[in-house]
């Protein structure tokens, strides 16, 4: 996830913003938790379980969902202002074959 998702929810004690991991070993692989993003070359030993019930995962989600549609609305305009660009190519090369 990127960073910019839970900015305004959660900062280390270093006052950046904190990142989400997963543990990959152990009882709790799988579960998330917030994490120093200068780990492991500066950490500051913050670590919280992201915790469903705080609403916190929910409200990443919630996040992660407007990102994702604003994205698809943003591929959509780049769509359409490519086919009016080959639109206007072929109004040009036919002007073209006008004049010759």
């Amino acid at each position: 996830m990127g960073r910019g998702l839970f900015s305004s929810l959660f900062k280390c004690r270093c006052g950046v913003v904190a990142v989400v991991r997963m543990a990959k070993i152990g009882d709790n692989a799988g579960m998330k938790f917030f994490g120093c993003p200068k780990w492991p070359v500066g950490d500051c030993g913050i670590f919280q379980w992201v915790n469903v019930s705080n609403g916190v995962d929910a409200a990443l989600r919630f996040k992660l969902f407007e990102k994702k549609t604003s994205l698809a609305v943003k591929e959509m305009e780049v769509d359409f202002m490519k086919d009016r660009i080959e639109g206007y190519g072929e109004e040009i090369r036919h002007e073209d074959r006008g004049f010759e």
